[in-house]
């Protein structure tokens, strides 16, 4: 699971690239970051979430906390 960061890492690294080289371009950055920890807040099977869109989702897969999150910031930007 310590590689599920690569992608949001090229993104902040391309970023800041962009912004060191004082590129004259518009650009935004929207980066998506989940925690996986284990506490009474946590996801559980059959849960139903709101996410940023107003969409309703029932979680169904545990390990789908990524997917969701960034469908989240996708509908953000």
């Amino acid at each position: 699971m310590y590689l599920d960061k690569c992608g949001a890492c090229t993104v902040f690294s391309t970023f800041l690239g962009a912004i060191e080289n004082k590129m004259k371009v518009n650009i935004s950055c929207t980066m998506a970051f989940a925690e996986n920890s284990i506490s009474g807040n946590s996801y559980r099977p059959s849960d139903i979430i709101k996410s940023h869109k107003g969409y309703t989702v029932e979680v169904l897969n545990t390990d789908a906390e990524g997917r969701l999150i960034l469908a989240d910031a996708i509908s953000w930007t």
